[in-house]
């Protein structure tokens, strides 16, 4: 690890001990000790549980693991100088492994889950799949609020469709168009046969790559955070695996990440 890396981390440790005695009581500000890397993970290896189901955040193609979590996992490993071990799981056996103590944390596009809280703590956010209304260029709607009158396009089934019922509810009619996919949705958009479409942010990122030059603005309607989550009693691991991610927001890594699965390739940039 480098020293400026190493430092950062450090830092953002001493911080992150105060927060965990904030959210679990385990300890106060006041008689905070960071704790060492070998009480974090003293098995000299971090466990990371996947849903390796989930392009493009964790795909098993085989050979190898690949995906925005797996770069993610791989790049605290690297922070911290330990190797990273995964340990595929399926999704609904995530949670449970974690409290077993099969794994150290997970790194599964988790959605934070306050009714998760008792049994885990989750880490600062490291990415936003919220719902997003997206329209042509210099469309007038930029919100819920402003679809009386025009025609918004989903996935029928979806958050989305559950979501443009509520605001049906509540405001004056507008039409809602519901297709089997997300990326119909958008075609919908793009082809001036609907006014919006409402879809996850990652659904749009990935359509954007194979429509570049599709002029088109998104404009967020709801938050759904990712984080990595550890178990309530490992405080030493999330320490850690907070600061880490921490230091990774600050200098940039963090978004090459995300921008790799997610951007536009650099060779393919005007």
């Amino acid at each position: 690890m480098a020293r400026s890396s190493r430092r950062m981390i450090f830092s953002l440790i001493l911080l992150a001990v105060a927060i965990a005695g904030a959210y679990t009581g385990f300890r106060t500000w006041r008689d905070a000790i960071p704790p060492t890397l070998e009480e974090a993970f003293p098995s000299g290896e971090i466990v990371v549980g996947v849903d390796t189901s989930y392009f493009p955040f964790a795909v098993d193609t085989g050979n190898s693991l690949q995906g925005l979590d797996i770069d993610l996992a791989q790049a605290i490993g690297e922070r911290m100088g330990l190797p990273v071990r995964f340990r595929p799981l399926g999704y609904d056996g995530l949670y449970d492994a974690l409290i077993r103590g099969d794994v150290d944390l997970l790194i599964s596009a988790l959605v934070v889950n306050p009714s998760r809280t008792q049994d885990v703590i989750y880490t600062r956010p490291y990415y936003d799949d919220g719902l997003i209304l997206v329209t042509g260029a210099e469309r007038e709607i930029t919100r819920m609020q402003d679809l009386p009158g025009y025609a918004l396009a989903l996935e029928y089934g979806s958050v989305a469709h559950s979501e443009a019922n509520t605001w049906e509810r509540q405001l004056e009619s507008f039409d809602i168009l519901p297709y089997e996919l997300p990326s119909y949705a958008l075609d919908a958009v793009r082809l001036g046969q609907a006014d919006a479409a409402l879809v996850e942010t990652t659904s749009y990122l990935l359509y954007q790559q194979n429509h570049r030059n599709w002029q088109s603005e998104m404009h967020r309607v709801r938050n759904a955070f990712f984080a990595i989550a550890v178990r309530i009693d490992r405080e030493a691991t999330w320490v850690w695996v907070d600061a880490t991610l921490g230091s990774m927001e600050y200098d940039g890594s963090l978004q090459r990440i995300i921008d790799f699965w997610l951007g536009i390739p650099d060779e393919e940039l005007p």
